[in-house]
């Protein structure tokens, strides 16, 4: 029988006897050493029977056939070491969260992370720090059961923001969605202090790509809108034109003011979306030659989508309802220019 297959089964056993006993049996230490001798040898031989009587028969001790479980896993193959782990898990039995913790530093990832999940189950917001290490961990599998440890046991507390952040910044989606789970529980700053998560977006702005600035940009907005503008300010100058774009289009949404400076230099790109969508954000946060500019783009601009989008920038900034008509838009500033 294939590892992930006994280990759900295993779960199952643990979870029936979990649920069935109404309280533990003890067992003999030589018994319970024989048993957990006959479940890693099941494990072995692939014989999922022998191995869910062992585990039904050590669940029936409650904590002392936990304990025996994972303490005599040190050493062993991964595979078993992963099914003792992943079955004390389901348990629920807090004592095996202590023993659990020793093989989240073990070389093999698939320990690593079986060690998190049984670590959350039993242990819950007792171990947010190992959650937060774990989320560093160099294996995607780790880092998952790390963000969902920290999803489920840990929103709302500070010392989970950084890894929201980096979570945002990773080019994992599940991390990206579990990390924007964690700063939107993130709580709010008190009036006049420093807001962590936008101190720490800040931070791997840089690092961002694609599509993921939309998610950042979307969680900025709705905390803070126009006080996003360190976030924004930086996304503009990455060279990753998706998150550029998506930083443009926020300007446009909330009106950064601190931003109009390089908007005005984007709109200028050579690439027609990322003009347009600078001319977007040149609408809502305008330069002194902002209108000036537009007009000239919407009489020159090599393409009939940018000379649109000139238009529609245009009413935006002025309210005036001049379409393309290049000679009215140019009289009205000299009007405006005369006073």
């Amino acid at each position: 029988m294939k590892a992930a297959t006994l280990t759900l089964l295993l779960c199952a056993a643990a979870t029936s006897a979990q649920e069935s006993r109404p309280e533990s049996r003890p067992l003999p230490p030589a018994e319970r050493a024989a048993l957990t001798e006959a479940f890693f040898g099941a494990v072995r031989s692939g014989d999922d029977t022998a191995a869910l009587r062992a585990a039904s028969k050590l669940a029936e001790a409650g904590d002392a056939g936990v304990e025996a479980l994972l303490d005599h896993a040190v050493g062993r193959d991964p595979t078993e070491i992963a099914c003792a782990l992943r079955w004390s898990a389901d348990t629920g039995l807090p004592v095996a969260a202590k023993p659990a913790a020793r093989f989240a530093v073990h070389d093999d990832a698939g320990v690593r992370a079986s060690a998190i999940v049984c670590v959350a189950a039993t242990a819950g917001p007792k171990e947010i720090a190992l959650y937060v290490a774990a989320t560093r961990d160099a294996a995607p599998e780790v880092r998952r059961r790390a963000y969902d440890a920290l999803v489920e046991h840990a929103l709302g507390a500070p010392e989970t923001v950084a890894a929201g952040a980096e979570g945002m910044a990773s080019d994992d989606s599940w991390l990206v969605m579990r990390g924007a789970a964690l700063l939107q529980a993130a709580p709010a700053p008190p009036p006049g202090g420093v807001d962590p998560v936008m101190s720490a977006l800040t931070a791997v702005a840089p690092r961002i790509r694609g599509g993921n600035a939309a998610a950042v940009l979307d969680v900025v907005g709705r905390r803070c809108g126009a006080a996003a503008a360190p976030v924004v300010v930086k996304l503009l100058a990455v060279e990753d034109l998706e998150a550029v774009i998506a930083a443009l289009e926020a300007v446009a949404r909330h009106g950064i003011a601190e931003a109009a400076p390089r908007v005005r230099a984007l709109a200028e790109h050579d690439e027609p979306t990322v003009a347009a969508a600078a001319f977007r954000g040149l609408a809502a946060a305008p330069t002194p030659d902002a209108t000036h500019f537009l007009v000239g783009r919407l009489e020159d601009a090599p393409t009939e989508e940018l000379r649109e989008a000139a238009a529609i920038a245009l009413r935006r900034l002025t309210g005036k309802l001049f379409g393309r008509d290049v000679a009215r838009w140019r009289r009205w500033l000299d009007d405006v220019a005369q006073g």
